[in-house]
């Protein structure tokens, strides 16, 4: 194998990971989510991440907010939306930091 080999194979490793990197920051927010949700309501962690990774395949960020927010609503808790808000973003600031460490080992 030549050093253009070599250099060719490391830079097609790191495109992908790379373009791996969002997908898993954003599965690992997903399942902080879900052992969040599960925790408050009592539930399944492997039934609320299912629930959570179709809300957002269909719709993103805002079917994600959305579902939590119809879960949440049992609880009678104000101003959810802000809660949920401020958690999903707590959650990716946290993935990104998980992601970006395993990346770097």
């Amino acid at each position: 194998m030549t050093i253009y080999d070599e250099r060719e194979r490391a830079a097609e490793r790191q495109y992908v990971q790379m373009a791996e990197k969002p997908f898993r920051i954003r599965a690992r927010r997903d399942k902080m989510l879900a052992s969040w949700v599960a925790t408050l309501l009592g539930r399944d962690i492997a039934r609320c991440l299912e629930d959570i990774i179709e809300a957002d395949f269909a719709r993103g960020d805002e079917g994600v907010l959305k579902k939590l927010e119809s879960d949440l609503a049992i609880l009678g808790l104000s101003d959810t939306r802000n809660l949920i808000r401020h958690k999903m973003q707590k959650c990716f600031a946290d993935a990104v930091r998980d992601v970006e460490g395993s990346v770097n080992q």
